[in-house]
């Protein structure tokens, strides 16, 4: 790009509607799937401890939500339905304060009373959109470089956005901390990207698929329904459906969450004292 010309290199980190990737897209083989589902990122200062999935019949069909964390005061709230499901609950013409109110009647008992944040209440527009799934045939053009969305996007469902940006702005600095020209250095930045990533992007598709037909399980049992929804990305042995089965009694599911909590203490523990935290709110 020769707006770039002067510059050693410029890194494309601006999301998966990225305009620097956009300036040259038929370079990079810029392609972008469309899901159908409707979604909105909200916050709420409800705390979920850990990632949570939530689901809701309504008069118009099913609405779910996935949580998690972000700080020790606030949580992510991603809501996705059907694009039936949001016409029919009127989301599509709603602003975002009456949006944010209806969502919070509809998972009162989920949020325990809290409220819904949209960061556009205030322009009175909404964020509710499609999930875009964004490729590229190659992630470098002369001294560009696109990371994070910009370069790949994975669903919102594994929650892996801001970690996979991270480790994209690692595995670039390696390859340019080892030296050499430009070239076969952004090369082998993508090539190890790539590799990496193959196996979650697959998982993400999946997952992405699963939540569009959601409505299809809705009405299974829910030792089934549950079990579903831990193997929507289709990888689990007859094993843990078993395992899934022997751990709805309260003594052995009390045991399961000892163990997988000691994991993780153990896990924290092993991170260095300076690994930084980085949650994500809002995203686009």
């Amino acid at each position: 790009m020769s707006v770039f010309s002067d510059s050693d290199l410029v890194v494309a980190c601006d999301g998966a509607g990225s305009l620097l990737r956009s300036a040259d897209a038929t370079h990079f083989g810029t392609e972008v799937a469309t899901g159908t589902n409707k979604y909105i990122w909200l916050g709420t200062p409800k705390v979920f401890r850990t990632f949570t999935f939530g689901f809701e019949k309504t008069h118009a069909g099913w609405i779910w939500y996935h949580a998690y964390p972000f700080d020790d005061e606030t949580s992510t709230f991603i809501v996705e339905c059907t694009p039936a499901v949001w016409s029919a609950l009127e989301l599509d013409t709603l602003d975002a304060a009456a949006g944010c109110a209806r969502l919070e009647t509809i998972f009162a008992s989920h949020l325990g009373g809290q409220r819904l944040i949209d960061h556009r209440a205030d322009t009175g527009g909404t964020g509710w959109m499609n999930f875009r799934r964004v490729t590229n045939q190659r992630w470098d053009n002369g001294n560009v470089v696109l990371m994070g969305d910009a370069a790949h996007t994975t669903h919102f469902a594994i929650g892996s956005g801001t970690k996979l940006a991270m480790q994209d702005a690692m595995a670039l600095a390696d390859s340019l901390a080892a030296g050499g020209p430009l070239a076969p250095a952004l090369e082998r930045y993508e090539h190890r990207r790539r590799a990496a990533l193959a196996p979650l992007q697959r998982a993400a598709l999946a997952s992405s698929v699963w939540f569009e037909r959601m409505p299809e399980y809705a009405d299974l049992p829910s030792i089934r329904f549950s079990y579903a929804l831990s193997d929507r990305r289709g990888e689990y042995p007859l094993w843990r459906y078993l395992l899934h089965l022997s751990t709805q009694r309260a003594v052995p599911r009390a045991m399961l969450r000892s163990a997988l909590n000691a994991r993780r203490r153990s896990r924290a523990r092993r991170r260095p004292d300076a690994e930084p935290r980085i949650p994500q709110l809002t995203g686009g």
